[in-house]
């Protein structure tokens, strides 16, 4: 499971490359709902700044992890 929390002043949209994880747009300071990574993580970027990419890394945890988007 993953949280996406944007601490940016601008709106985001987190994809994973594959397609199989889409927040939505987040507003400065919103959250995603808990999302299931079904493929164990991969490459994501913003659908609406395609420059910003970075990689999910499973965890080993039961719990949400927190990712910000800046």
């Amino acid at each position: 499971m993953v949280v996406w929390h944007n601490i940016d002043s601008i709106t985001h949209r987190v994809v994973l490359n594959d397609g199989t994880l889409d927040t939505g747009n987040l507003n400065p300071g919103a959250s995603s709902q808990p999302m299931a990574i079904n493929t164990g993580g991969g490459p994501y970027h913003c659908s609406i700044h395609p420059s910003m990419v970075g990689t999910i890394v499973p965890a080993t945890t039961a719990s949400p992890s927190l990712y910000s988007v800046r």
